[in-house]
């Protein structure tokens, strides 16, 4: 669980996160929602809630993952303060977003993991390439 502020430059964002799993140690399902709002400059909102579900294999020094991300998305931009009153606006937009995540680790040390995952939802299909370390 996780709770954050950060505040600098006209922008401010707040959020926490909850995760949580459950199973033996090669066989994982995970659960973890997050919500977060970010606000500013002036008139600007962003607020994304986030859920996954998702489900973690380990075999020796590979590491498998499966999981569905759903994310629902407001934007909101409200602008008063033009003299020119053609020049404000109010707009809301809403977007729902739905992912399938799939990733493949390899563990070489205890800190070093290399891994490759694709995501893929309607509208996109992503790559990614990461390397993590612990300290």
């Amino acid at each position: 669980m996780g709770i954050a502020k950060w505040k600098g430059d006209n922008i401010n964002t707040t959020g926490f996160s909850l995760a949580t799993s459950s199973g033996k140690s090669d066989k994982k399902n995970v659960f973890s929602i997050s919500v977060s709002h970010l606000y500013g400059p002036d008139d600007f909102h962003l607020r994304n809630i986030n859920a996954t579900l998702g489900r973690y294999y380990k075999f020796s020094k590979w590491n498998l993952s499966f999981a569905y991300t759903a994310h629902f998305v407001q934007c909101k931009i409200h602008v008063t303060d033009n003299e020119d009153q053609d020049q404000n606006y109010k707009k809301i937009e809403k977007m729902k977003l739905n992912y399938l995540r799939s990733g493949i680790y390899r563990q070489f040390t205890k800190k070093i993991i290399v891994g490759l995952e694709l995501d893929a939802s309607t509208s996109i299909l992503m790559i990614a390439f990461s390397i993590i370390g612990y300290l």
